[in-house]
């Protein structure tokens, strides 16, 4: 998924798009197991000359605040469950 109209055939994130209420809430572990993922895509399409150091860090920062607002997310929630 890329943000940009002019650049096509490279993937470079691959987060879930639609957060469906099931069996697979995220968790801390799962946040992080993402986010290591996709760090170790970008990072081997950065060093394979895929992308240019200002894709990656606008990548990265995409990545750094979808992690955010998931944790964010996971805290309401969690917060919501202990107050019932």
């Amino acid at each position: 998924h890329t943000r940009y109209i002019s650049v096509t055939g490279v993937q470079t994130c691959a987060l879930p798009i639609s957060e469906r209420k099931t069996d697979m809430r995220m968790t801390e572990d799962r946040i992080e197991r993402i986010v290591e993922r996709e760090m170790d895509k970008l990072d081997k399409l950065f060093l394979n000359g895929g992308i240019s150091i200002e894709r990656y860090d606008e990548e990265f920062a995409f990545l750094d605040r979808w992690a955010s607002r998931q944790y964010e997310n996971l805290y309401h929630s969690n917060k919501q469950r202990a107050w019932g």
